[in-house]
């Protein structure tokens, strides 16, 4: 962080000295000109290996407990043990306060301490065309078959990762390519055959005592890579255990195709609700929570209409969390009371900042379901505006702590109003709750 705020103090400092130069009128004597930003080069690269990197171990003699857990996906009472990020203790808690943190003293372990970054294991399924970059292979644009493709990711979770962040290399610290131990970074793309991944997902679902899955479909402008990263960064910060998958239809991954998304996730719609099927009906899970992200929300929400119309209510999911959905206000009240017949429970996150949404609702003419405070029955809705900081206020699910957070004991069968963070507000309409600032 110092290195950082010198980084912005210089360079003020820097702008002022060339407005002096040119007020002085020196416009002539690029020489000098040149030789300050060279001297700005080097001052600041001096700064940054003189300050040398950010630790990444806990202080010596001292780590936190880290080993793996069954306990995920059960309610769990005052006494029992308590996961997030993969961190394991035993403490007496109310579900009224936050998850805590404890720190165990014990003799430094070196093995630990050479660790640089966590490996998450994922798994994917997309209906998009297969590519090799760089000698590696990733998916882009939508298979003209309409193929779908199954596998597994291996993603680097960085040992300094903080909760809500999806750590990217950043120009700011001269960091142009990503490294696992900084970054969040797709390091290995697998791809099997459909019998090989069910195979694999039923015995990561049984390797877990709460045998559950999660299925992430992410929404617009956002890549395969991208969303493999996002889930992979989900699934460490709520202590997942079991098997996360992510459902990648064929965004452009491009700001200004949004159209083109639009078309795109339409036309995934069968394929998805066919993969939801196959999961319920081949993976002996007892818990399989669906989570939807802005435009996502439009294919998981017709395909569960269409299992629903097709009679196939008795394929039942935990958990739906709908969160910034990118669907029209009006149209997503029909659709609930589609999806609450196939799920315990639907759970959606708004936020009346959410810039992303405002420009949709600017595009379509009318509000989306993510942007207005909308009551339906069958519905737990959540303003999260108080803890939507960032600056399209689009991402909450992944980027407000808060939100995390209240997801960790959403997946733990926790009641809203057990929940720490929010509280229960009344409107005409009925009740909604809301994020307390």
């Amino acid at each position: 962080m110092l290195h950082r705020a010198f980084f912005w103090l210089a360079s003020v400092l820097f702008l002022a000295l060339i407005v002096v130069y040119w007020r002085l009128g020196l416009k002539h004597s690029w020489g000098i000109l040149l030789a300050l930003v060279f001297a700005f080069v080097a001052f600041y690269l001096a700064f940054l290996l003189r300050a040398g990197p950010a630790p990444h171990s806990s202080p010596k003699g001292v780590r936190v407990r880290q080993q793996p857990s069954e306990k995920h996906g059960e309610e769990q009472d005052s006494q029992s043990p308590n996961i997030v990020g993969d961190v394991r203790v035993t403490v007496g808690y109310s579900t009224k306060e936050p998850p805590p943190a404890e720190c165990v003293e014990e003799e430094p372990d070196e093995a630990a301490a050479s660790q640089t970054f966590h490996s998450r294991e994922i798994f994917y399924v997309t209906d998009r065309l297969v590519l090799m970059k760089d000698g590696r292979r990733t998916y882009g644009d939508r298979h003209p078959q309409g193929y779908v493709s199954y596998g597994k990711c291996s993603v680097s979770i960085p040992i300094s990762h903080r909760i809500g962040h999806l750590e990217t290399p950043s120009i700011w610290k001269l960091e142009f390519k990503p490294k696992p131990e900084k970054h969040v970074v797709v390091l290995e793309v697998e791809k099997l055959d459909k019998e090989a991944f069910f195979d694999s997902v039923k015995a990561a679902v049984e390797s877990a005592k709460s045998r559950e899955a999660f299925v992430f479909i992410h929404g617009y402008n956002v890549s395969f890579q991208d969303a493999a990263r996002r889930t992979a960064q989900m699934a460490f910060d709520l202590g997942f255990v079991g098997a996360p998958i992510f459902y990648s239809w064929p965004s452009a991954g491009n700001f200004w195709q949004y159209t083109r998304d639009e078309t795109n996730v339409e036309w995934t719609i069968p394929h998805l609700k066919a993969f939801l099927t196959d999961l319920a009906a081949r993976v002996s899970a007892t818990t399989i929570h669906l989570i939807a992200h802005s435009m996502g929300n439009r294919a998981l929400a017709r395909a569960l209409e269409q299992m629903a119309g097709a009679g196939e209510a008795n394929v039942a999911f935990r958990h739906i969390i709908l969160t910034a959905p990118d669907i029209d206000a009006d149209t997503f009240r029909t659709l609930a009371a589609a999806m609450r017949p196939v799920a315990t429970s639907v759970t959606m996150y708004s936020s009346h900042l959410d810039k992303a949404l405002m420009a949709s609702k600017r595009f379509h003419g009318y509000p989306r379901a993510g942007e207005v405070i909308l009551i339906v029955g069958g519905v737990d809705t959540i303003d999260a505006s108080a803890v939507n900081t960032s600056f399209l206020g689009h991402s909450h699910f992944g980027e407000s702590r808060s939100v995390i957070e209240d997801i960790y004991w959403l997946l733990r069968n926790q009641p809203p109003e057990n929940r720490f963070g929010i509280t229960r507000k009344q409107s005409p309409d009925g009740n909604y709750y809301v994020f307390r600032p």
